[in-house]
């Protein structure tokens, strides 16, 4: 009888980075348009701004090839699933509240709270309503009892894509004109939007202490977060 792989969240729970350096973080994911045109694969010891080629390596009659690193384990150690969520999109409730606090010091009539999981949270604010919470993706094993690097990055680009614009409204978008973007996985359960530029400069940062070099740049901002 085989045994169920852990999921993301439990190896987590556990103080476990789990990781593929080797495949996965030879990604180069951009979050501009089809997946066919957008992600690649670096290079094996090339840098962020290294030779890359396509990840899809072959589409004739809509018959796609994939690059080979599309069947190695998303992580290491192996996961059966992963629940995904987007970062900014994420800290945006807590966001807006934390902006409405002059409102609530001010005049409590014009703010409107209810109890979620035990704690008094505000809901309105003037007329303002607290912003929802986005769907989060949940990715599964598919043809084999891991998930696969083909597995996450099928799953996540058009989720990401239809995310984009919603990110960028919560982010802001002061960049240049020509700087692409591109989609930070360095914690696969929590991605963000940075520009090229901005993803190259954290690439070149020391590595954080126990955790693969992607690790190092999760926890920082995209952007700015604007409220408004």
């Amino acid at each position: 009888m085989s045994t169920r792989l852990p999921s993301y969240e439990e190896l987590r729970r556990d103080h476990v980075f789990p990781f593929n350096e080797r495949a996965t973080g030879r990604l180069l994911w951009y979050v501009e348009g089809p997946l066919q045109e957008n992600v690649f694969v670096l290079r094996e010891d090339s840098g962020p701004t290294g030779l890359h080629e396509p990840y899809v390596q072959q589409l004739i009659a809509n018959d796609a090839h994939w690059h080979a690193i599309s069947k190695e384990p998303l992580t290491e150690p192996n996961i059966s699933s992963i629940t995904v969520k987007a970062y900014a999109l994420d800290l945006y409730p807590d966001d807006w509240e934390e902006s409405h606090q002059r409102h609530m010091d001010c005049d409590s009539a014009m703010s409107v709270y209810e109890r979620r999981g035990g704690k008094k949270t505000l809901i309105e604010c003037y007329g303002e309503h607290r912003p929802a919470g986005h769907v989060l993706l949940l990715v599964n094993a598919s043809s084999q009892p891991l998930i696969t690097v083909h597995d996450y990055v099928t799953a996540v680009h058009p989720w990401s894509l239809n995310l984009r614009h919603e990110i960028l409204a919560v982010t802001g978008e002061d960049r240049d004109a020509d700087s692409k973007l591109v989609l930070n996985y360095g914690a696969l359960d929590s991605l963000m939007i940075t520009t090229e530029d901005y993803s190259n400069f954290l690439h070149n940062l020391p590595e954080a202490t126990g955790a693969p070099d992607s690790w190092f740049v999760a926890p920082l901002p995209e952007f700015n977060h604007r409220i408004e």
